[in-house]
């Protein structure tokens, strides 16, 4: 997670440059690192090459953890950040890790056909871990769509004339600025 940090800290710095955007760049090419890496587990025989894929996985994925927490903090109004990085650690759970372990036994199951042992059984749970594996494939794609979402964001935000860009910028105007402004009601002046 700290590379991830690290790495935000450098690429997020600069004039004109979002912090949203940035951290939803950063995290989606630290998801997309992982991918390579965690594909090959499944096949593999040799238990030293077996746990430096799954080394290599696991770090490029805490790397991307730390962007997407930004993300997930710059897109909601401050007084909701633990609220909405609960809500994500909850989803994270529910859709990740609960559903893998009956998904990877259900597969093995199905395809060693009842054998608890031997090579059928072994086959089964490789044909699970991959389709695991593929299915994070999908998170690769929402991770794309959610960088892409937040350039577009703030590109609509930035598109004024340049006196209105830099003044957008200085005053430190972002997503859940925005927000706040449309859930918090106006008051008219008498």
């Amino acid at each position: 997670a700290m590379l991830g940090s690290v790495v935000l800290d450098r690429v997020q710095a600069g004039p004109g440059k979002s912090r949203l955007v940035e951290a939803a760049k950063v995290s989606t090419i630290f998801a997309a690192l992982a991918w390579p890496c965690m594909m090959p587990i499944a096949g593999v025989q040799d238990q030293i090459t077996f746990f430096a894929l799954l080394a290599a996985t696991e770090f490029f994925m805490l790397a991307a953890q730390t962007p997407i927490n930004v993300v997930i903090m710059e897109s909601v109004p401050e007084n909701l950040r633990g609220s909405a990085l609960a809500v994500a650690v909850l989803m994270i759970h529910v859709l990740g890790d609960m559903p893998s372990q009956v998904i990877v036994g259900a597969i093995a199951h199905a395809v060693a056909d009842g054998e608890k042992h031997g090579t059928k059984h072994n086959q089964g749970l490789r044909a699970g871990i991959l389709f695991v594996c593929s299915y994070y494939f999908l998170g690769l794609v929402f991770f794309a769509l959610c960088w892409l979402l937040c350039r577009q964001w703030h590109e609509s935000q930035t598109a004024g004339a340049p006196s209105q860009r830099l003044s957008q910028r200085n005053s430190g105007k972002s997503m859940r600025n925005s927000l706040e402004a449309e859930l918090v009601p106006q008051r008219s002046s008498k």
